[in-house]
């Protein structure tokens, strides 16, 4: 599905002097996570953002027409990549919301519109030894959330299931019992 530029960011991209940035916002168990590819903090959408210069790489986001779900690939250094291993440790972070988003400063005012959305699937943890040092990175993978639809349902509807979901409720109790049963239907059939 693919979505719309907002108008005032589609103008800013032909001005002659564009300043772009990136915003990623993850949730996890220990609060939300706002980062962004500027050179200093800031706040938009009423959400505090902080720098990293962390980010390395952020992959090709591809939406197509069509209801396929595409993921994309982001890679993280340095301290962002030592606190998303601390996470990948201590939490379970696959299924958590993410977001990326595209902004343009025009005129001092910044301008973000969402690319992605999806849900973290994995974060590998990645160490190189060189010079005698050890350098960590983190490569997190999001799928879009239309991979939700290819996943099938365990949900039944018995009074097992339900009680499970609703301990209280006794609507499905008598389900069991109508499996075999035999109904008429309508005005009895009469013999000739």
């Amino acid at each position: 599905m693919s979505r719309d530029l907002d108008a005032t960011l589609s103008g800013g991209l032909t001005d002659s002097v564009i300043y772009p940035f990136y915003t990623i916002d993850l949730v996890f168990d220990e609060g939300p996570l706002y980062l962004w590819t500027r050179q200093y903090a800031g706040t938009v959408n009423n959400k505090d953002y902080f720098n990293s210069d962390d980010i390395l790489d952020i992959s090709q986001i591809t939406e197509t027409n069509t209801l396929s779900a595409e993921g994309i690939t982001i890679t993280f250094s340095g301290t962002t990549a030592t606190s998303l291993l601390n996470t990948a440790l201590s939490s379970n972070y696959q299924g958590r919301p993410i977001s990326v988003g595209f902004g343009l400063e025009i005129s001092g005012v910044l301008y973000v519109s969402e690319v992605f959305s999806g849900e973290v699937d994995t974060i590998n943890i990645v160490e190189n030894f060189s010079s005698g040092v050890i350098e960590t990175s983190a490569v997190l993978t999001a799928e879009s959330i239309l991979l939700r639809l290819n996943r099938p349902t365990v949900r039944r509807f018995n009074a097992a299931s339900q009680q499970a979901r609703y301990p209280q409720d006794l609507g499905l109790s008598f389900v069991n019992s109508l499996a075999n049963k035999t109904l008429t239907w309508g005005k009895p059939k009469e013999l000739t």
